[in-house]
């Protein structure tokens, strides 16, 4: 009697240097950003250009120093810069960990979305948008 079993097919030396670029990247910036807090005076951290020409705060405003925040224990902090950054950071994580698990030539883990999902996420992120450009309260708690 012979047993069939199912061979993954390796992964290639190109996939596992891209996810291992996205891997370095992460700690690089990661390592920076701990580092070097985008809150103070003279940081080397490029402004936000939609906030320089319109004066009001896009989605991602605020993500930097939520990041450092976050990095330093302060997840309120953290959470008054950015709120939608910190309940997607369990979506990064997992990018993270199927980039590390390409890297090391393990089986990724899938996670199987309904086809809408990114539809969800995408009017989530102009609702976000909009909302926290509302100038009273309570939505002027969303702005970085």
């Amino acid at each position: 009697m012979s047993h069939a079993h199912a061979t993954r097919a390796p992964i290639a030396v190109a996939d596992r240097l891209g996810h291992g670029l996205v891997l370095l990247g992460a700690v690089g910036t990661c390592t920076l950003l701990y580092a070097v807090d985008p809150a103070a005076e003279g940081n080397p951290y490029p402004a936000c250009p939609f906030r320089a020409l319109t004066g009001m705060p896009c989605p991602g405003c605020g993500t930097l120093r939520a990041t450092n925040r976050l990095l330093h224990g302060d997840v309120g902090a953290a959470f008054g810069y950015n709120a939608l950054f910190i309940l997607m950071v369990p979506i990064f994580v997992y990018i993270l960990a199927t980039s590390m698990a390409a890297v090391v030539g393990s089986e990724r883990p899938r996670i199987s979305l309904p086809r809408w999902t990114g539809y969800a996420v995408l009017v989530t992120v102009l609702a976000f948008w909009v909302l926290r450009n509302i100038p009273v309260e309570p939505f002027t708690a969303l702005a970085p």
